[in-house]
C-alpha cells in the first residue's frame, strides 16, 4: 500500500512533497519516544554501536522533520523533537548521546540536529530552558575538541559553530574561517570539489560539498560573507550545468560510487539550490529533475515489507552496503525534504515542469575524471570514469573502476575474490 501510493505521486507540489514525507514517515511514528534514539529492531550491525546505529536513525529523519516544522504545525512532531534535545543532551539521562571521541560518527548525525534548530530558532530553540540551551550547546561543541577526517566531514564543524552563532551560543570563527579554507583546498573548478582527495569525485559533491555550502549560505551574514556568499552561489550554479547530465529523461541517476544506499539523496542538490533561492538552471528545470527523480526511486523495491527504507539501492543487497551502513542510514536520503522549508509561494512551486534540453549528448570533465554520455532522447546515461580511486572502501574497484555505469542497470559487486565466479565481473577486463 505504501508503494502503491507513493508511486502515484508526481512530486511536483508542496502537497505532494509533503505527502510523501508523511507517508514514509509514517512506519517510524510509532517508534519515537522522545528519547532521541529509534530502535528499528533486529537487525544488521555497523562499524558503530546499537546505541549510535539508534541515534542516527533518529537524526536521518530530521532531515525532514526540521524543514517539515519550519513551514507547519506538527504538536506531535514538535514535543518529540523538544525531548529528544533535552534527553539525549543532558549528561544524567540515560538516553544522553555521550561523550564523544575521535572520528566519532555522531558528529554526522549533528548535521540534521543543527539545521533543525537554524531552522527552527524562533519556536523549537525558544522553548529550551537556560540549561537546556547550554546542554544543548555544550554536546555540539565537541566537535571543535575532537578528530575529524579531512574530506566533506569538515562542513560539520562550520555548520554546528553557525548553528550556535545563529542561536547567540558560544561559537569559534576562527574555526568557520579555518573549515571554509580547507572546503576551498578542495575546489576542482567548474563548480566541482574532490571528497578531500584529488581522486574521488563522486556523490559527496552534490550532497554534501553544495547541500552544505547553500544550506549554510542562508544564515550567513551577507555584510560579513559577502565573498563567501558570492563564491558559493557561483560554483553551485556552475556545478548543476554538468550535474544535469547525471540524470536521464526517467530521472534516474548514474550508480556510481559510495553510499549509494542513500539514494534519493542524489536528487537533494536540487532541493538546496531551491531553498537557497539560487536559480542556477530555469526553475522549470530543476522541477523536472527533482520530481522525475523521486518518481524514479518509487518505482523501486526500496522498502521492507514494514515500510522502512531498506539497504541496498534498486532492491535490498547487504553485500553492496559500506561498513557504515546501518538499518536507518538509508534515511540520509530524507535531505531531499529541505524543500519543505521553502515557501509555498516560491517561483519552483508554481511553474510547469520541463525536462532540460542538453546542448550535447557527450561532456568530458577533467574534474570529474570523467566522460559522461548520454544515449538518444536521454534514455541511458553512461559513465565512463578514468582515474578515480579511493582507498579504505569497501568494494573500491566495483564502485569506482569499471569501465562504464549507467542509469539502466546497477553494477555488480563481487561476493568474493578466491573464486572467478564470485567475482562478478561486469564491464571489467577480468583474467581467469
Amino acid at each position: 500500500m505504501l508503494e502503491k501510493k507513493l508511486k502515484a505521486l508526481k512530486w511536483d507540489s508542496y502537497e505532494e512533497v509533503t505527502y510523501g514525507f508523511k507517508l514514509m514517515f509514517e512506519p517510524l511514528k510509532e517508534k519515537m519516544n522522545g528519547s532521541g534514539h529509534i530502535d528499528l529492531g533486529n537487525s544488521h550491525g555497523a562499524i558503530y554501536d546499537e546505541e549510535t546505529s539508534q541515534m542516527e536513525t533518529f537524526s536521518r529523519l530530521v532531515w525532514a522533520i526540521g524543514p517539515y516544522l519550519y513551514q507547519n504545525e506538527d504538536v506531535f512532531l514538535k514535543e518529540e523533537i523538544h525531548a529528544s534535545f533535552v534527553a539525549g543532551t543532558d549528561p544524567t539521562s540515560k538516553h544522553y548521546f555521550g561523550k564523544l571521541a575521535n572520528y566519532d560518527q555522531k558528529f554526522v548525525e549533528m548535521a540534521a540536529l543543527a539545521t533543525c534548530l537554524l531552522l527552527n530558532k524562533e519556536t523549537i530553540w525558544q522553548d529550551f530552558s537556560a540549561q537546556e540551551k547550554e546542554n544543548i550547546a555544550h554536546w555540539f561543541l565537541q566537535i571543535n575538541e575532537r578528530k575529524i577526517p579531512k574530506n566533506n566531514w569538515r562542513f560539520f564543524r562550520i555548520l554546528v559553530n553557525v548553528t550556535m552563532k545563529n542561536l547567540e551560543m558560544p561559537y569559534s570563527q576562527e574555526i568557520i574561517d579555518q573549515e571554509f579554507a580547507f572546503i576551498d583546498s578542495c575546489y576542482q573548478g567548474k563548480g566541482w570539489y574532490c571528497d578531500g582527495k584529488e581522486s574521488q569525485v563522486d556523490y559527496y559533491i552534490p550532497w554534501a560539498f553544495h547541500y552544505y555550502s547553500l544550506l549554510i549560505s542562508k544564515f550567513l551574514e551577507p555584510d560579513e560573507d559577502a565573498e563567501r556568499l558570492k563564491k558559493i552561489r557561483e560554483r553551485a550554479t556552475l556545478f548543476a550545468q554538468d550535474y544535469q547530465y547525471w540524470f536521464d529523461r526517467k530521472g534516474r541517476a548514474v550508480p556510481f560510487g559510495r553510499s549509494l544506499t542513500y539514494r534519493f539523496a542524489q536528487g537533494a542538490f536540487w532541493s538546496a539550490l531551491v531553498f537557497a533561492d539560487l536559480e542556477a538552471l530555469p526553475w522549470a528545470k530543476v522541477k523536472a529533475l527533482f520530481s522525475t527523480h523521486m518518481q524514479a526511486w518509487f518505482r523501486e523495491a526500496i522498502f521492507t515489507a514494514n515500510g522502512i527504507l531498506n539497504v541496498g539501492y534498486a532492491y535490498p543487497n547487504l553485500n553492496m552496503a559500506e561498513n557504515y551502513n546501518a538499518a536507518g542510514s538509508p534515511y540520509w536520503a530524507f535531505k531531499v525534504f529541505l524543500l519543505l522549508a521553502v515557501d509555498r509561494q516560491h517561483p519552483f512551486w508554481q511553474v510547469e515542469k520541463q525536462l532540460p534540453h542538453l546542448s550535447r549528448q557527450r561532456m568530458a570533465s577533467k574534474e570529474v575524471r570523467a566522460l559522461i554520455e548520454h544515449s538518444a532522447h536521454s534514455e541511458q546515461v553512461m559513465f565512463y570514469p578514468a582515474g578515480q580511486f579511493i582507498e579504505n572502501q569497501s568494494h573500491a574497484p566495483a564502485k569506482y573502476g569499471k569501465f562504464v555505469y549507467s542509469t539502466q542497470f546497477g553494477f555488480s559487486v563481487p561476493k568474493g575474490a578466491y573464486f572467478y565466479a564470485e567475482g562478478a565481473f561486469d564491464n571489467t577486463l577480468a583474467l581467469k
